[in-house]
């Protein structure tokens, strides 16, 4: 059992990109393979995940493959509704008092040291009720099941045995309270860039929130200096390039021209729209609006956190990979031929485009994700040392059993999920 007062190695804090999700879903076979989950194993470090026995709510992937889903919301409320007979509120749900990988998907900036089991445990309660009611709308179930999926992830990643102790403890409060050597951090996507690559949304709304990045960066800082001196290392990640998430493509007809440095005409977000509402030289520009932003934070750590704080550059480092732009590029898995890049998964006869991303074209699969440790490898100057590649499309249940999923089935209603539902503790769709 890993106890609340024991003092890891490594801690990891943050949203979905750290928690491991893929395709819209929490999955126990994804828990083991996260980005810190993988940075633990290569430098040999203990690290506990969080080890449901079921899905958290439902398996995007799961219903996608039933097939033939038209109603493909209303019918993961009775998904939802089995599923919550896994977790009893009077019981404990794991073996362990606390978790080491306690980043939480849907958390903003200030969700690290204000989202807590005590503030969400009744609502998740709520809710739990609220899904059955046969008069919501689309649109409302939605809303509920979203809401319902962050209130019952914070709940069991933050006390998972609903523990008096811990109700009232934050990621970073836990963070602070339990002494990490190393402390991992992947936040900010849930202030706009999620919302962008999700939805094609370069709203002047989004734009604005993005740019408020730094500000509320300063707040963590100012809180993050209450970590004790046992902490040594502090490593933040950048937010990713804009124009590197698969989700936002050009239109079908112009994929195989590869502008390398430049973009293409227009791009779109593959699910939810068929059209190319976004100009190259708006994605462009929003490309160059995380870079400032990223520059901005990273200067707002390290004069609030000093020489312990260093930046993993996924940003930067995402270019190799980068399929979309560039022919060839893309993630080689040694011995097997194959090559994964940030296009949408594709079937074709004996394989398929993409790979790097689940099928929300937002989320890594498991290599997606040891491409994400590697960065943080570089910062915490363990270069010399690699993910192995091989064992992680070895885990990917999705990649290895991509043949025939219909990929085309309910679209609009994933994007439904995914905009205005899932991961998601307002109005604004998150990560």
């Amino acid at each position: 059992m890993n106890a609340y007062s024991d003092r890891p190695d490594i801690m990891a804090i943050g949203d979905s990109m750290y928690q491991g999700i893929r395709s819209l879903s929490l999955l126990p076979a994804m828990m083991p393979h996260s980005a810190p989950m993988q940075v633990s194993t290569a430098i040999g470090m203990d690290m506990v995940a969080p080890d449901p026995k079921v899905p958290l709510l439902f398996d995007m992937e799961a219903e996608l493959r039933h097939g033939g889903l038209l109603h493909l919301v209303s019918h993961i409320r009775n998904v939802c509704i089995n599923n919550l007979k896994s977790w009893p509120f009077d019981q404990p749900w794991s073996q362990h008092e606390a978790f080491d990988n306690i980043a939480i998907g849907g958390a903003t900036i200030a969700s690290l040291w204000q989202d807590t089991y005590g503030g969400y445990i009744d609502r998740a309660k709520s809710l739990a009720t609220n899904i059955a009611d046969t008069n919501l709308s689309t649109a409302e179930l939605a809303e509920a099941i979203g809401d319902l999926w962050f209130a019952l992830n914070i709940c069991y990643t933050l006390n998972p045995q609903h523990r008096e102790e811990q109700k009232a403890q934050s990621q970073l409060a836990q963070a602070i309270d339990r002494q990490p050597q190393i402390l991992l951090v992947n936040i900010g996507s849930n202030e706009g860039l999620f919302r962008a690559g999700f939805a094609g949304d370069l709203s002047a709304a989004t734009i604005a929130s993005v740019k408020a990045i730094p500000d509320k960066m300063r707040e963590l800082a100012d809180r993050m200096k209450a970590l004790p001196a046992r902490t040594e290392r502090i490593v933040f990640n950048s937010l990713i390039r804009p124009r590197f998430i698969p989700n936002l493509m050009p239109n079908p007809a112009d994929e195989n021209k590869f502008p390398g440095d430049l973009y293409y005409a227009a791009y779109g977000p593959r699910i939810s729209s068929t059209q190319q509402d976004i100009t190259g030289a708006q994605l462009k520009d929003f490309d160059d609006v995380i870079t400032a932003v990223n520059g901005q934070a990273e200067a707002i750590m390290k004069a609030a956190l000093g020489n312990r704080v260093v930046f993993a550059d996924i940003y930067g480092e995402s270019a190799p990979f980068d399929g979309k732009h560039y022919i060839g590029r893309g993630l080689h898995i040694p011995a097997s031929g194959t090559i994964l890049n940030n296009k949408p998964i594709t079937p074709i006869p004996f394989g398929y485009y993409g790979g790097f991303a689940g099928l929300d074209n937002m989320h890594p699969t498991v290599p997606g994700y040891a491409i994400i440790a590697d960065a943080v490898l570089d910062a915490l100057g363990r270069s010399a040392i690699r993910t192995d590649k091989a064992a992680a499309f070895a885990a990917d249940t999705l990649l290895n059993n991509v043949r025939g999923l219909p990929l085309l089935i309910a679209e609009a209603e994933l994007s439904l999920l995914g905009t205005f539902g899932v991961f998601k503790s307002s109005t604004t769709p998150t990560a």
